[in-house]
């Protein structure tokens, strides 16, 4: 059973036209806040959710706060994250 397989696999692969793939690696300085998207992310979730709350509010009212945000839109935009991407590949980082 396991020739089948092979085979069947083998003929599948065959029949299939991949686009060829390119892997550019970047040298980033081990903490680099200003050159990592989840930082951005991060930051206007806390803007957006959790500032200007009210004190009383409990951590599961603070996180269902947050899940409410997210589900209801992203925290980027697409102008903001165009302008973050373009931020990134405008930055002197040593390209392997």
């Amino acid at each position: 059973m396991e020739t089948n397989v092979q085979r069947l696999l083998a003929e599948l692969t065959s029949q299939l036209v991949l686009p060829p793939l390119t892997l550019i690696f970047w040298h980033t300085p081990s903490y680099s806040p200003k050159l990592n998207p989840a930082e951005y992310v991060i930051h206007e979730v806390r803007r957006n959710g959790l500032y200007n709350v009210p004190c009383s509010l409990t951590v599961q009212q603070k996180a269902e706060r947050i899940k409410t945000q997210l589900a209801h839109e992203s925290p980027l935009n697409a102008q903001q994250m165009n302008n973050l991407i373009g931020f990134i590949l405008r930055q002197q980082i040593r390209r392997f």
